[in-house]
């Protein structure tokens, strides 16, 4: 089984990547998915109505998406490869280069504000969020959809190996425990009514899931001394072999936490 993409990380800066088309493959895989479908019908169905932003916009979809159910609905993106691609793919449709820290909108211009899978990579996300404050109307409504990648459940033959590698991969990202940690961000920036929405979906595939687990973590631990060689060889062994096998789980922890702003 081949691997194409194994550092989540890198999403920080898709534009420098060697090929930022493997990206835009990811995402294309994770859109199709019907994990990401219930998850996607979670989150929207917190919005509420009228015009609002869908940070980190990927490939355009959550933007087409809420503009078929009526919603007026633009996408930002930090990566100009990000948006050209959201553009060929949802033409007539509004995408901008933009950052999560200054958006291209007016204070209380906005009804509601999306972000899915994108806390996770920013590394001031009470910045983020003071931002989404200012943009959004008095009774705006915001909606963070992300992980906890430090609390992924696998199953193992190596559960100390495993743990490790997990919380390597963690630890190499921004904001790893974005999910988890969401609903603090928001109140500290001023949003009231928080809500959690716990969503663990199960995947039976390794490619899949190989940018939280094993995948970058494999060498991070290997560094700090956490795992050894063998142990990441046989980690990386026992994935693919499950996966052809049909015994690879890995259940990955993400919330829904939605607010308003008073």
């Amino acid at each position: 089984m081949e691997n194409t993409y194994e550092n989540l990380a890198e999403f920080t800066d898709v534009d420098q990547a060697a090929d930022p088309g493997v990206f835009v493959d990811l995402l294309q895989r994770l859109d199709a998915m019907p994990q990401t479908v219930r998850l996607r019908e979670l989150s929207y169905a917190r919005l509420g109505t009228g015009r609002g932003v869908d940070v980190g916009a990927g490939r355009g979809t959550v933007v087409a998406q809420l503009t078929a159910r009526g919603l007026t609905a633009f996408g930002v993106d930090l990566s100009a490869a990000m948006v050209a691609e959201a553009e060929r793919l949802n033409p007539g449709h509004d995408f901008r280069v933009g950052d999560a820290y200054a958006l291209p909108a007016g204070d209380g211009e906005l009804d509601w504000y999306h972000s899915e899978r994108v806390y996770i990579h920013l590394d001031d996300p009470d910045r983020a969020a003071a931002e989404a404050h200012r943009v959004l109307r008095p009774g705006g409504r915001i909606v963070l959809v992300d992980l906890d990648s430090d609390a992924m459940s696998v199953a193992t033959d190596h559960p100390r190996a495993a743990r490790a590698v997990l919380a390597a991969s963690s630890d190499n990202l921004a904001n790893g425990r974005s999910g988890v940690r969401a609903a603090d961000t928001l109140r500290a920036a001023g949003f009231v009514d928080v809500e959690v929405q716990p969503y663990s979906p199960v995947h039976t595939d390794p490619a899949m899931v190989w940018p939280l687990y094993p995948g970058p973590g494999l060498a991070i631990a290997q560094e700090t001394g956490a795992i050894t060689a063998a142990e990441a060889e046989a980690l990386t062994a026992e994935a693919w072999r499950r996966g052809a096998d049909g015994t690879f789980l890995a259940v990955p922890a993400l919330f829904v936490v939605s607010a308003s702003k008073p």
